[in-house]
């Protein structure tokens, strides 16, 4: 790029600076994009510049999950609601914590239909719990979503009652089993 910032040497073989705000021509609306990076210590001789890239990312940001629980054998297709998901680059949906049956369960493919709309499929995990939503971008980079999704165990019915109701309907129905919780 053509911005020029100060560093601070860490040591010989490190230093650290603050990166500039995104610059963009007046002819791009990009948000987003790879910059070269070149260091210089004396403010006119620089490294080569293009030999390292620097790229900056939109922030991505997920403000809900639905649903955001679902049994322990997985299949759950969630929408994720956000800004800026990476309509033409890829994404895939992890599941933090969790203990998958397999450990690539855990990491599911994410169809990102805008950049505000996503959709996963939940993993099969081995017992019931809460696990952070990560979304891992094309370049690997991980990002932390701070919503999460809780796995239950799966739902069982054993009575109905009563059995048989009228074609008007209207009739209370008493369903009983286990597991049943606040599911959304």
């Amino acid at each position: 790029g053509n911005v020029v910032v100060l560093a601070s040497s860490m040591s010989p073989e490190a230093l650290t600076c603050h990166s500039p705000p995104w610059q963009t021509d007046d002819q791009s609306s990009a948000t987003s994009g790879a910059v070269p990076l070149s260091v210089s210590l004396n403010g006119a001789d620089f490294t080569d510049e293009g030999e390292v890239l620097f790229t900056y990312n939109d922030f991505i940001v997920v403000d809900s999950l639905s649903p955001s629980t679902g049994p322990i054998s997985g299949g759950t297709v969630l929408t994720l609601s956000g800004t800026m998901f990476p309509v033409a680059q890829g994404m895939r949906c992890r599941f933090g914590n969790v203990s998958a049956m397999e450990s690539s369960a855990a990491d599911t493919f994410a169809y990102v239909a805008s950049s505000t709309t996503a959709t996963c499929t939940a993993p099969a995990a081995m017992e019931p719990g809460r696990t952070e939503l990560l979304l891992t971008l094309a370049n690997g980079e991980v990002i932390t979503t701070g919503v999460a999704f809780t796995y239950h165990d799966p739902i069982t019915i054993t009575t109905i009652s009563p059995a048989f109701v009228g074609e008007a309907g209207g009739d209370v129905v008493t369903v009983s089993g286990a597991n049943f919780a606040d599911n959304d």
